[in-house]
């Protein structure tokens, strides 16, 4: 009962504002996100119908709201299990229970940071 006191908790905070921090996607979006969403969509461990997940409305809007967002179909496309990208990407298919590591190079993460750094800047 647990995760059903955390989905209300949740809906409660979604129906203050559009997103977890107030008005604005931010990295509190990008990690409940993930776990919560595929919950509320009843993508993972078919729990859906026990917890009643369709009753916390501000949750699925919000879940909705987030799928539709460019950056996260382009990271569904990636993460997909198998079958076609787009399919996947639009079906809410469920992600891999484990994804392959990807080396990068410390030039890389280097230039990765460098990048998300002056973006940040210019904002």
């Amino acid at each position: 009962m647990e995760v059903k006191r955390q989905m209300d908790v949740l809906d409660r905070r979604l129906a203050e504002s559009e997103y977890l921090g107030g008005t604005q996607y931010t990295i509190a979006d990008m990690a409940v996100w993930p776990g919560y969403g595929a919950l509320a969509k009843g993508l993972i461990y078919e729990a859906g119908e026990f917890l009643q997940v369709a009753e916390y409305k501000n949750v699925q809007r919000w879940t909705d709201a987030i799928a539709k967002r460019p950056a996260v179909k382009r990271g569904r496309m990636v993460n997909r299990i198998v079958g076609d990208r787009q399919a996947n990407c639009a079906s809410g298919t469920r992600r891999a229970t484990s994804t392959p590591k990807r080396r990068t190079s410390s030039s890389s993460r280097i230039q990765l940071y460098n990048d998300h750094t002056a973006y940040r800047a210019s904002r």
